[in-house]
Formats: C-alpha cells, structure tokens, sequence
C-alpha cells in the first residue's frame, strides 16, 4: 500500500528535478510540476490514467471536485501512426462525481493551472498541441522513463501509475468512508472493491481514524518525522534498477530508500526542497487568478 508519506515524496522529487544513473551514463530530470500534479490526482482522487486524460478545465472540473465522465483512447491508423480520441463515457459507462478528497489536492490543480497557462481545453494535453490528448506512446513514455524511475527510488516496487488508485482508497477508508461510499467514487462495484481492497479496510483501526486532509497535510509538513527504512540517510543517485534506490535531487535532505519499505498512514515526511519549495511558492502567491480559472 502506498502511504502519504510516499505519495509526497514521489511528487517532490518530480517537481524538484532528479538524476537517473544509467551505469554508462546519467539523465537529469529536470523539475516537472506536471507529474507531480498528475500523481496528486492518481493517488488522491482515484482517477484511471484515461479518466486523468480526459479531463477538461472547463467541463470536468470545479469547485466541488472532478466530474468524471470520459476517457482517451489510443488506437493505431492503417498508416502505422497512432492516434488518440476523448470519449463521452467511462470504463464503467458509469459518470460519477468526485469531491476535492482535500483542500491540498484542489490546491495541486490551481497551481498547475498557473504555472501551466491552461485556461481551456484538456487539463494535461499533449506536449506541444494543446489541443490535442495524450497517445499510449505518450503514456508509455512518461509511465518508463518519469514516473517509474521516481516511484522505485521512494521505495515502491513494480510501480505503476494506475496503483495509485490503491492510495486513494486507503485515505477513504482510514477517514472511515463505508466500502459503497469508496466504490462510487472509485467508479467500480462494491464487488470489485472488495476483491482489490478488502485488505485495506481490515487495517482501519475504528479509534484511529484520521481524515484525508490531516494525513496529506501531515505528510507535507517540512521538519516533521521522516520516512523511516532500515538504513540511516545519505546522499547518492537514483539507479534505473530494481534493486535498492539511491535518490538525490534537490530536495533538501537525501535520504537512502530500500526498496519495499513502508510507512504507516499516520507517518509522514519532509518532502519540499529547494526546487520543489520554489515552485510550490511561486504558484502560491498567483493562487487567486487560477482559481478564477476553477470558477471558485
């Protein structure tokens, strides 16, 4: 399960820039606030990677959270060049509507709206045609060469960006949300959330319930307690392997993650740095014109 903790650290590490050590060679990454406001909305919205696509600044989102009613779709022309449509419908054939799971997350979509200069169209269109969505190659790219590099280096194992949803679910059930409430807002049946989840809510500990706002603002929070694995903090890059993740990036403290670990829900981390805090400043102060933007 992929706590808080890990979720922040993952979208400061993206927004702060990072290194990725090939052995022979080295690739920086270089900060990139959009996938960290793509991994807010995965891990804290539950939205499939289409539905995230899909969605349009001016039909699909609001003051009270994400209307979910299409998806992308990539298919190949006879030509052999792929080609990718928004339509009007779910996986599911299900709309559904999902509240701001927290003021962070709403906060999240207004700074991407500022720094990104979106005002209409798709929230996250495709790199140099604002018209246009994402392909699968596009996705591809982004799930190999961004997201998975990032996500094994604060420790996720196997990473991939639809697990996310998994996080979301635990933040419902934790806030004490019934496995029907979690289903609607996840667009699946409550059959299917207990085959995937039942797990999560056998965790829950009913005097220990903490709402998702507190566990993000908590995990936000510099100088709070760390994430803690089985080795003590130092400074190296991350290595595109499976094994044990060495990450630095300007992040402020570098620190040495084994691959597997895990943090309980209520543990959180310092996860702004340098990079990231400016950033995260930046956006902050033109709030108010980006939310005019979310018709607030």
């Amino acid at each position: 399960m992929i706590a808080p903790a890990q979720v922040e650290q993952l979208r400061a590490l993206l927004a702060g820039g990072f290194t990725v050590d090939l052995g022979k060679r080295r690739i920086r990454r270089p900060p990139d606030p959009v996938s960290a406001t793509i991994v807010s909305l995965l891990a804290y919205e539950g939205l499939r990677p289409e539905e995230l696509l899909a969605l349009d600044i001016e039909h699909h989102v609001g003051p009270g959270g994400l209307s979910v009613r299409s998806k992308v779709v990539s298919h190949r022309e006879p030509d052999g060049h792929w080609v990718a449509e928004v339509l009007p419908y779910t996986k599911t054939r299900r709309n559904r509507v999902v509240p701001w799971t927290a003021p962070q997350v709403r906060r999240d979509v207004r700074d991407h709206v500022m720094v990104t200069g979106v005002r209409r169209g798709l929230l996250f269109p495709k790199a140099g045609d604002p018209q246009q969505p994402w392909i699968k190659h596009d996705w591809d790219n982004w799930r190999e060469d961004v997201y998975q590099p990032a996500a094994r280096a604060v420790g996720i194992t196997d990473p991939r960006p639809y697990d996310l949803r998994a996080a979301f679910v635990s933040l419902l059930a934790w806030e004490g949300y019934t496995m029907l409430e979690v289903a609607r807002r996840a667009g699946h049946s409550v059959q299917t959330c207990e085959k995937h989840y039942a797990k999560v809510f056998e965790d829950v500990a009913p005097d220990e319930r903490v709402t998702a706002e507190q566990a993000i603002a908590a995990a936000r929070e510099p100088g709070v307690a760390s994430l803690r694995c089985r080795s003590h903090l130092m400074s190296a890059t991350i290595r595109a392997s499976r094994r044990p993740a060495l990450l630095t990036g300007r992040i402020g403290r570098t620190r040495r993650l084994h691959a597997g670990c895990t943090s309980p829900l209520r543990r959180s981390l310092t996860a702004a740095g340098s990079g990231a805090r400016a950033w995260l400043h930046s956006a902050a102060r033109l709030r108010s014109s980006a939310g005019r933007a979310l018709h607030s």
